[in-house]
């Protein structure tokens, strides 16, 4: 715990351990456990080779979704794909993300996780 000089109240700061960016971690599809850590805005998602998270799957549009940091929120975006983007198995065009959503492209599904453990406790186990 730290103390803040200015109103002199504790302050409560996170250890390095449980400091963990926003992240996708794929739960369904190809690359199952693969994890994109959102260190970098906006992100790019789509079957474009230079996407920041590159999906190759005909269900896919080159440029599918965008990710940006809103002053702190994380809002994912369709950038005017064929077959959309789907959270929490509804359609949008544009959500902001909170930490569990289940997020659908194409044939992905994405977990998108704020917290360390939140993959774990909403991916199947290996031994299902």
């Amino acid at each position: 715990m730290q103390i803040n000089e200015d109103t002199a109240h504790p302050v409560i700061l996170p250890s390095p351990s449980e400091v963990f960016p926003p992240t996708l971690v794929v739960a369904s599809g190809k690359g199952i456990g693969t994890e994109y850590p959102l260190t970098h805005f906006p992100l790019r998602i789509g079957r474009e080779v230079n996407a920041d998270i590159h999906l190759d799957s005909p269900t896919v549009s080159k440029n599918h979704a965008r990710i940006i940091n809103a002053m702190g929120d994380i809002v994912l975006s369709d950038m005017g794909s064929r077959n959309g983007i789907f959270v929490n198995n509804i359609r949008v065009r544009e959500w902001l993300l909170r930490d569990g959503d289940s997020v659908r492209i194409g044939e992905t599904i994405f977990l998108y996780c704020t917290q360390r453990g939140t993959a774990s406790k909403n991916l199947p186990s290996k031994n299902s």
